[in-house]
């Protein structure tokens, strides 16, 4: 999960430098694998923890693997900006699930 971390500050800070330009495969795996390598991390946690794979996790590992298909056609920004919502759906999809346990 650390380097998933890491790779994702890696990427954001790349990303700052040159936010228009189109993404190199080098940044694709910092901007895609950064956040899918802490995911992993994550499930393994949570498998460890509960015996469960969240499916959560699962999706949004997916999503990112599918964003790669578009990586060589548009901006680093727009890579950044399309993980950053897959992450905020996996968040959304993760208070959904607790609202809906809690209440």
């Amino acid at each position: 999960m650390v380097a998933g971390i890491i790779m994702t500050a890696g990427a954001d800070e790349l990303t700052i430098a040159h936010p228009l330009d189109t993404t190199t495969p080098e940044l694709t795996v910092l901007i895609l694998g950064g956040p899918a390598l802490y995911l992993i991390g994550n499930a393994l946690f949570n498998w460890i923890l509960s015996g469960l794979l969240p499916a959560s996790r699962l999706m949004a590992i997916v999503a990112l693997l599918i964003l790669l298909f578009t990586a060589g056609d548009v901006s680093t920004l727009s890579l950044m900006f399309a993980a950053t919502l897959v992450l905020l759906a996996l968040v959304g999809w993760d208070m959904r699930d607790r609202w809906r346990f809690s209440g």
